[in-house]
């Protein structure tokens, strides 16, 4: 398979990932600024408080897991035969994109909790989706790398 074949199967896998990341955050934002999803009236002290924290540590793990899978990615991807290597990607750009949009989950539950209260905590959960998705979905060599280039 031709470096050109792998470039538009890495372009391909990247797009799906980001329209993902980008349309599901949207989606969550416009239902509840149109009202359909209704905000929380409950104030942001005590256990809601906490579970924003736990929000909050949920959204590192979730970085921590993506960022320990694409090291990983890029090690088992070096010895895979061509048409191996683009079913590998687009696997691996859906797996990152769903564990990108915990954030967007996180931010919603957060909204039906506590709504106008804390809204600029809310909109951080929903930007960091595609953010997180730019910063660890692996960008793997087109041909065969050597071990100089797996980091």
């Amino acid at each position: 398979m031709a470096p050109e074949t792998l470039q538009r199967a890495r372009r391909k896998a990247w797009g799906t990932g980001l329209v993902i990341c980008l349309a599901v955050p949207l989606v969550a934002g416009a239902l509840a600024l149109t009202g359909r999803l209704p905000p929380g009236q409950a104030p942001v002290e005590g256990t809601v408080q906490q579970l924003g924290y736990s929000f909050t540590g949920l959204t590192f793990l979730a970085g921590a897991i993506m960022a320990w899978r694409r090291v990983h990615f890029l090690q088992a991807f070096a010895p895979l035969g061509e048409a191996a290597r683009v079913a590998a990607l687009h696997r691996e750009a859906r797996l990152l994109a769903w564990l990108s949009l915990s954030t967007t989950l996180w931010g919603v539950l957060y909204w039906t909790m506590v709504g106008l209260h804390a809204v600029r905590h809310v909109l951080t959960f929903l930007v960091l989706t595609p953010v997180m998705f730019l910063c660890f979905m692996p960008h793997p060599p087109a041909s065969n790398p050597s071990q100089k280039e797996i980091p």
